[in-house]
């Protein structure tokens, strides 16, 4: 069974870029997400290379489509 957007709960972006990374968390609030529905993970190393990406994760709540927009 496939699953729908209403089933899915969690929502993770990876950002390559900082500012996309505040972008999407800005938008997020400006949504009605809460604080403790948003974390924030910044990895500054992956594999041995340097890399500055920044990973944001959604607890949707019912607001997958929402959340993933």
């Amino acid at each position: 069974m496939a699953a729908t957007s209403e089933q899915r709960s969690t929502v993770v972006g990876a950002f390559e870029d900082h500012q996309q990374a505040d972008t999407a968390i800005s938008e997020l609030r400006q949504a009605g997400f809460r604080e403790d529905q948003i974390a924030i993970e910044e990895d500054r190393s992956v594999g041995g290379a340097k890399s500055d990406r920044t990973t944001v994760t959604v607890t949707a709540e019912g607001r997958y489509d929402e959340a993933t927009a």
